[in-house]
């Protein structure tokens, strides 16, 4: 029997991987040149800002390996924090965040706080996940980043649209 369902959870985990690069690559997008994200990072890919250089260009498979390594590499430190088997939708929205947001960032959250504690509505916590941190100055003056009162923050339409399907998914409907 527990064979049994440590087999199950192995396939809930493999399915929440999938799911999570397909939201991963869904929302992100694919750019073979390097680029300066909203805020200035330079970003590769998928969205990957890992040693992205200025003139960089990848190949698709170069970014198709990417994605697939910083996907497995975020599931496998998401595992330390959260603390109870997750249903497919929410690990692949828990990796989705991860992915965008750092997996620190996200460990540290009231989301995973709320899934931990096996919370019903934790999934709700995903919709406030709008802002991206700027330079000082630069801050939000829309008021939507008001709870963020640690760094300058601007609220980013994109990331608002990506929570609203993350959020979805997390409650296990589709992307």
């Amino acid at each position: 029997r527990e064979s049994n369902m440590k087999s199950l959870y192995a396939r809930i985990a493999t399915a929440g991987l999938l799911l999570a690069v397909s939201l991963v690559a869904g929302r992100e997008g694919l750019r073979l040149p390097a680029y300066q994200d909203v805020v200035g990072i330079w970003t590769i890919c998928y969205g990957d800002t890992h040693g992205v250089k200025q003139g960089q260009v990848a190949t698709k498979a170069e970014c198709d390996d990417r994605l697939m390594t910083e996907i497995l590499r975020v599931s496998s430190r998401i595992e330390r924090c959260v603390t109870r088997p997750l249903a497919v939708g929410e690990r692949a929205a828990v990796v989705s965040m991860a992915y965008n947001h750092g997996v620190s960032r996200i460990c540290e959250s009231t989301f995973v706080k709320r899934l931990n504690a096996h919370d019903p509505k934790a999934c709700d916590e995903i919709g406030r996940w709008v802002c991206a941190s700027v330079d000082d100055g630069k801050g939000d003056k829309t008021g939507k980043c008001a709870n963020a009162p640690r760094f300058n923050k601007i609220f980013v339409k994109g990331l608002a649209n990506r929570r609203v399907i993350e959020r979805r998914v997390c409650y296990g409907g589709q992307p």
